[in-house]
C-alpha cells in the first residue's frame, strides 16, 4: 500500500514539475516593471537579500511588512541561478514540498480516523486543481502549508502515542512555519485547550509547554534580534497588521462608501500605526450605525470568505474557476459536514485548529489565499463523511490492502 501512496505522490509531483516548466510564465501575477503584486515583491526582497543583505518588500528600504523566510529562500536559489532560472528551480522545489504535504495528508488522515479516510484524502487532494496552481505562484502558502502540516502530524501523533519527542518536532515546525506565516503564533492554546478539556497531567503539560517555548525561542531570536537592531523596537513577527484590518472594516470590502483617505510613506511602523487608529475609529462609528448587520459582517459572512473560493487565479489544464469552484465547494461542504459527525479522540484537534484559524481572522481581510492551508484539513473531514455515507471498500479506492476498523 506504501507503494500506492508513493506512485500517487510522484505522479503528483511529475504533474506539477510539467506544469513549471511548459507554463511557468503564465503564473506571474504581477509585473516586474510595475512591481504590483506579492509575488514579484518577495521576489525583489530575495535578490535584495543576495546582494546588499538587507530585508525589503514594498520599496527599498529595511522592512517589518513580511516574515522573512520565503525570501531568505528565493535568496538561496537566486545564489545558485540567474533571475528566471531560480524561479523555476524554485517552482520545482515546491513541487516536491507539495508531494511532501500530499503524503502528510495520507498520514495525517491514517492517524486521525483509519487508512480508507487516508487513501482518499490523499487522492482528493491530487485532484484538487489548486494544489497545481499554488506550486507555481511564489507566494508563501506552499510552504507554510508543508510546515504547517508537519506540525499538526507530530501534534496528533503526539496525543496518539504520549510521546514528548513528537510534541517537540510539533514546536520545531510549527516556529518554522512562523517565519512565513504569523497567523499560527496562538496555535498552542489550542492545544492548551484540549489538554484540559482531556484531563492531561498538568506537571507534564507545564514542562513540555516550557520546552516547546525554548525551541519556539531559539528559533525566532534572530528575527527578534535583527528587528531590535534595525527599528530599536521589540518586535515579534511583523507591523503590517493595520492595514488587514483596516480592509475589514468596509463591509464586502467596498471602499466607495464611508471612505477615509490617509496618507502612507515609506515608515512601515508609522503607517501600521495610522491604520490601526484609523481601523479603531471606523469599527467604533460603523458598529454604532449598524449593530446587528456590522457584526453579522465580521463574525459571519467576511469569514465565509475563508471559503467559499478556491485559491485558483489562473487556469491550470484549461480548467476555468467554475469547475474548480463548485468541486471547492463540495469539498468544504462535506468538511464541515465530517466536522459535524466526527466524535473521534484525536480528529478532534484538527476541529479545534479550524476554529482556532476562523476566530484569528475574525478581524482582518478575509479571502481564499487565507483559506488555502485550511483545505488539507477539510479534504480529511470530507473524505471521513463520505466513506461514511458511501461505505468506500478497498476495491473501490486504488484496490488498497486495507482493514476495515
Amino acid at each position: 500500500m506504501k507503494k500506492k501512496i508513493l506512485v500517487l505522490v510522484i505522479i503528483f509531483i511529475l504533474l506539477n514539475i510539467y506544469i513549471s516548466i511548459r507554463y511557468g510564465n503564465h503564473y506571474y501575477l504581477g509585473s516586474f516593471t510595475s512591481m504590483n503584486n506579492d509575488d514579484v515583491k518577495y521576489i525583489r526582497s530575495g535578490l535584495y537579500l543576495l546582494m546588499e543583505g538587507r530585508l525589503i518588500y514594498r520599496s527599498k528600504i529595511d522592512t517589518v511588512y513580511i516574515m522573512p523566510g520565503l525570501s531568505i529562500l528565493l535568496a538561496l536559489f537566486l545564489a545558485f541561478f540567474s533571475l528566471f532560472k531560480a524561479i523555476l528551480a524554485f517552482r520545482i522545489f515546491q513541487a516536491f514540498i507539495q508531494g511532501a504535504s500530499l503524503l502528510l495528508i495520507y498520514l495525517l488522515a491514517k492517524e486521525a480516523f483509519n487508512e480508507r479516510v487516508g487513501a482518499l484524502a490523499s487522492l482528493i487532494d491530487a485532484l484538487y486543481l489548486p494544489e497545481y496552481f499554488a506550486t507555481q505562484v511564489v507566494l508563501t502558502e506552499v510552504i507554510f502549508k508543508f510546515l504547517f502540516l508537519c506540525s499538526l502530524y507530530f501534534l496528533v501523533l503526539a496525543l496518539k502515542e504520549d510521546n514528548e519527542r513528537h510534541y517537540y518536532l510539533s514546536g520545531l515546525f510549527w516556529s518554522l512555519s512562523l517565519y512565513f506565516k504569523p497567523v499560527v503564533a496562538l496555535l498552542p492554546v489550542v492545544l492548551i485547550i484540549y489538554w484540559i478539556r482531556q484531563g492531561f497531567d498538568f506537571k507534564r503539560c507545564v514542562k513540555i509547554s516550557f520546552n516547546v517555548a525554548i525551541i519556539f525561542i531559539l528559533i525566532l531570536s534572530p528575527w527578534w534580534i535583527r528587528n531590535y537592531f534595525i527599528f530599536k523596537r521589540f518586535i515579534p513577527f511583523t507591523m503590517s497588521s493595520g492595514n488587514p484590518m483596516l480592509q475589514a472594516t468596509y463591509v464586502n470590502y467596498d471602499q466607495s462608501k464611508d471612505y477615509v483617505p490617509y496618507e502612507t510613506s515609506d515608515d512601515e511602523i508609522r503607517n501600521d500605526e495610522t491604520e490601526r487608529r484609523i481601523t479603531k475609529e471606523r469599527f467604533i462609528r460603523q458598529l454604532k450605525k449598524d449593530p446587528k448587520g456590522y457584526l453579522y459582517w465580521y463574525l459571519i459572512k467576511k469569514q465565509i470568505y475563508l471559503f467559499n473560493r478556491p485559491f485558483y487565479w489562473r487556469n491550470v489544464f484549461g480548467v476555468r474557476l467554475k469547475y474548480v469552484n463548485s468541486v471547492h465547494n463540495f469539498i468544504v461542504v462535506l468538511g464541515f459536514l465530517g466536522m459535524l459527525f466526527s466524535f473521534g479522540r484525536i480528529d478532534k484537534i484538527l476541529k479545534y485548529v479550524v476554529v482556532y484559524f476562523i476566530i484569528v481572522y475574525i478581524p482582518y481581510f478575509t479571502f481564499s489565499r487565507y483559506g488555502y492551508p485550511l483545505m488539507p484539513i477539510l479534504i480529511i473531514f470530507c473524505s471521513y463523511i463520505l466513506q461514511k455515507i458511501f461505505l468506500f471498500d478497498k476495491r473501490r479506492i486504488f484496490n488498497w490492502d486495507v482493514e476495515y476498523f
